[in-house]
């Protein structure tokens, strides 16, 4: 696969420039501060595709700054002023702490749902855990670690900060069969292979509901929301790309849920 090929984009006939430095933060006319970082059309995909699936993201917007695009956010890391001052960090059990990585998976849900005393916010966090969960799968995301997503502890319950960061999705795969056999889910609070979803949704059947919403995701609509949004304009070999990448991850769901 030609890597590549998925920035295959234009806007306003002139082409995207990636910035010397990966990222970095800038100034902005509000005063602000935002992140600037390479761009990435995948951002702005899983954007669109948790703004489908109901959940909170942080919101990529485009930059022109001498005579560059860039993609651009408000800095993550900032949003923790806007926390009340009993904020804390919740401390994460060990995955040695368990004898076995299945083990760990297993337990995770319940161990995370004790830190909430308020049923209302046990509830949410499972959905955002269960959405976050079904946009990964989807998109096929190797980076969900700790540095783009935030678990925290608020008096007496638990919450999930907006997650971001898609840069690493929708690639490495040429099939769905290499999907199904190398596919390897992590996130900082628990890791699973593919083949293991299936025990997974028997222990917690409330995930399907949310894998059976992803399936009704359109991707070319997605697509097509960014085109109208950003004024994009699309090589066919990018739409084929993408048409390849929907039907890989439906195929990919589907057999999940079998």
């Amino acid at each position: 696969m030609d890597y590549n090929q998925i920035e295959d984009i234009q806007t306003e006939d002139t082409p995207f420039s990636v910035p010397d430095k990966k990222s970095l933060y800038i100034s902005f006319c509000d005063g602000k501060r935002i992140f600037r970082k390479s761009f990435s059309f995948r951002e702005l995909l899983g954007e669109e595709i948790a703004t489908f699936m109901g959940r909170d993201t942080i919101h990529y917007f485009l930059l022109f700054k001498e005579n560059v695009f860039y993609l651009a956010s408000f800095p993550f890391i900032e949003q923790k002023e806007c926390y009340p001052d009993d904020f804390k960090e919740l401390y994460l059990p060990n995955r040695q702490d368990f004898e076995n990585d299945n083990e760990y998976g297993q337990n995770y849900i319940p161990f995370f749902l004790k830190q909430s005393k308020d049923q209302k916010m046990r509830e949410k966090f499972l959905k955002e855990l269960y959405q976050s969960f079904a946009i990964d799968t989807y998109m096929r995301q190797t980076d969900r670690c700790s540095c783009n997503t935030m678990l925290y502890q608020e008096k007496d319950n638990l919450f999930w900060t907006p997650m971001y960061d898609y840069g690493c999705s929708f690639g490495n795969f040429d099939s769905e069969e290499e999907v199904l056999k190398n596919f390897f889910y992590q996130n900082p609070f628990f890791s699973m292979k593919l083949q293991d979803y299936s025990e997974f949704l028997t222990l917690y059947p409330e995930f399907s509901i949310y894998l059976k919403q992803i399936q009704r995701l359109d991707l070319m609509k997605s697509i097509q929301n960014i085109k109208d949004k950003y004024c994009f304009s699309y090589s066919n070999r990018f739409l084929d790309y993408w048409k390849s990448q929907e039907e890989m991850s439906q195929k990919v769901i589907q057999k999940i849920m079998i």
